[in-house]
């Protein structure tokens, strides 16, 4: 029988238990939050998984139930708010999405970013801060790259006369730090384990549900 010393070694299993099951115990938490198939998808996955990861080699099928776990566990969520955002207006959103968003859509329009008051803006619809008035209304905190690569998205979403959610541009940079994650120079389960802690975690998933611009 192991001892407790290798159960806590880590190991993909380890952590696709620790972070997987976590991240599915959080949705299933919040259920009411997305569609109820993104936590009976995820339970599903996260189920069958340890019969695969239990087998020696397979890295390409293990690497894919990895990505599908996180498809429908940190991107699902993602496109799930979007979609009642679509119908229902803002509910779980947080400002700084909504204020970027009106950035950008000023940025391509010729106006200023810095120094104007965006009370004509959705932001309206966030008041009140943590301390009083919500001081967003009359400041821009963020880097101007926030901004930028938020134009081309849009652009795009123009074009195919769709809505511009800032949580599109959110999707496509965890696409490129997922790629680059699983492109690494060191062993496949090293890599492994880091996309399960990074992309699996609802510590920072969360982030990316709600639209935190700063993520």
């Amino acid at each position: 029988m192991p001892n407790l010393r290798t159960l806590l070694r880590p190991s993909p299993m380890a952590y696709v238990a620790l972070f997987g099951g976590a991240q599915v115990a959080v949705l299933w938490l919040v259920r009411d939050w997305f569609a109820l198939w993104i936590p009976v998808a995820g339970t599903v996955v996260l189920a069958l998984m340890p019969f695969l990861l239990r087998r020696a080699g397979l890295w390409p099928l293990k690497t894919l139930a990895l990505v599908t776990l996180i498809g429908i566990t940190t991107v699902g969520p993602v496109l799930s708010s979007m979609e009642t955002r679509s119908h229902l207006g803002l509910t779980l959103e947080q400002d700084g999405l909504v204020q970027t968003e009106a950035a950008v859509d000023r940025l391509i329009h010729g106006h200023a970013i810095y120094g104007v008051d965006w009370s004509d803006t959705a932001l309206a619809q966030f008041p009140i801060g943590p301390d009083g008035p919500n001081p967003a209304l009359k400041h821009f905190v963020y880097f101007p790259l926030q901004v930028l690569v938020g134009v081309p998205v849009r652009a795009v979403t123009d074009a195919l006369g769709v809505g511009f959610d800032y949580r599109l541009v959110l999707i496509a940079w965890l696409l490129i730090a997922l790629l680059a994650v699983l492109n690494l120079p060191v062993p496949v389960e090293v890599r492994y384990m880091v996309a399960a802690c990074l992309f699996c975690d609802p510590l920072i998933a969360r982030f990316f549900w709600t639209g935190h611009n700063d993520v």
